[in-house]
């Protein structure tokens, strides 16, 4: 059910009729998976409800997209009867009013009444649409006032936040509602593909009698340096019961791996069963010792920093710093492009790398480290030298 429950909405406890308040297999055609959630009410004073208590506190100028779909299975004279989509609000999150404030609703047929044909799949933009509220009065910056939004007039979703700015979601009772009932009688409609996104972040929900196989995702996270030594490509997704096996090595210039899996598990290697959304993160614990030559490229760069002749101390340094790319290869590279710690790379001469060296070099601006947590930036323009 991930999180959603039915509810008797009429006696404010959960809904214990299976034959009113249940998942189903169809209707056919559903927009998502093969099956819905139903529900049915007999009397006028029914009022069913599969509600989520979730998104407490969330604005409705966050909310970018709010769709699902419906389906009645009853004949309504009118066409108009769907389930409705409900939220618990609150007209001002900003405020101290913290009671209940009633909620918003959305019903398909608000602008679109005598449209709702019976036994059809249809979905619904509910952002594009109307809404009303269950308070005639609420409260705003402190202060009770009269909702223009209601029943007899709905709003649209524009209206409504220029009405109320900071609409919400009730920070202590909120929910996401879907609804049929109060005056329907002999009502039974089926709803799915519910889709919520906050701030382009979107969750959809697929009412389901019986759950599918659902894809459990490994997230592999990395610091600077680290390798995988596998062959399962990051952000990879799964079919419960997986057993994955993964093993990290450290890259070159690296020292020891620290691993947490979930913070359960520590090393390099292991295996994962995927029952559940995993994330794998590896660290360097420590680079290890510089060579000699770092070392050395190290105290030429102090020594630059602090000379009292900067035009002729570049000079020469330049001249060092280029002198220095065939000779000590990949090396020299990553100490020139790692503006964030020495790390000395296997000393293997690179062609490619020497001659990105070369270019980085010789272009407009010249960036390189000191040898500590400072990073230093300078132009050779600055001292009248052009590379």
């Amino acid at each position: 059910m991930r999180g959603w429950a039915f509810y008797d909405d009429q006696q404010g406890v959960a809904c214990g009729d299976t034959l009113a308040c249940r998942m189903v297999r169809g209707p056919a055609g559903a927009p998502a998976g093969e099956g819905s959630a139903e529900l049915v009410t007999t009397l006028a004073s029914d009022g069913k409800a599969l509600t989520l208590a979730d998104f407490a506190g969330t604005r409705l100028n966050q909310i970018t997209e709010l769709r699902y779909s419906t389906y009645r299975q009853t004949a309504d004279r009118g066409n108009n009867l769907a389930i409705a989509l409900q939220l618990n609000a609150d007209y001002d999150l900003d405020d101290q009013s913290a009671g209940y404030q009633g909620r918003l609703v959305f019903e398909p047929y608000q602008g679109l009444g005598g449209n709702v044909p019976d036994t059809t799949w249809q979905s619904w933009d509910a952002r594009a649409g109307r809404w009303w509220g269950t308070r005639a009065t609420v409260t705003a910056n402190g202060v009770a006032r009269t909702n223009p939004c209601v029943q007899a007039t709905p709003c649209s979703w524009t209206d409504l936040l220029a009405s109320f700015p900071n609409l919400g979601v009730h920070r202590t009772y909120g929910a996401m509602i879907l609804k049929a009932g109060s005056g329907w009688v002999g009502f039974r409609g089926n709803v799915d593909r519910l889709t919520i996104a906050v701030a382009g972040i979107a969750t959809t929900f697929d009412f389901e009698l019986t759950a599918p196989p659902v894809g459990f995702r490994l997230r592999i996270v990395a610091d600077d340096g680290v390798v995988f030594d596998q062959p399962l490509p990051r952000d990879s997704v799964f079919v419960p019961g997986s057993v994955v096996t993964f093993a990290l090595s450290p890259a070159p210039g690296h020292g020891t791996l620290v691993t947490v899996l979930d913070d359960t598990l520590t090393g390099g290697t292991g295996t994962i069963v995927m029952d559940r959304e995993h994330v794998l993160y590896a660290e360097t614990e420590a680079p290890i010792t510089p060579s000699p030559a770092v070392v050395d490229l190290g105290q030429r760069v102090r020594a630059l920093n602090y000379s009292s002749t900067p035009h002729q101390a570049l000079a020469a340094f330049m001249t060092w710093y280029t002198a220095q790319a065939s000779a000590m290869g990949e090396e020299l590279l990553a100490a020139q492009l790692d503006t964030a710690r020495f790390l000395s790379m296997d000393p293997v001469a690179d062609a490619a790398a020497i001659d990105a060296f070369n270019a980085a070099v010789n272009g407009t601006e010249f960036i390189y480290d000191g040898y500590g947590p400072d990073v230093w930036y300078m132009k050779p323009e600055w001292y009248g030298y052009e590379p």
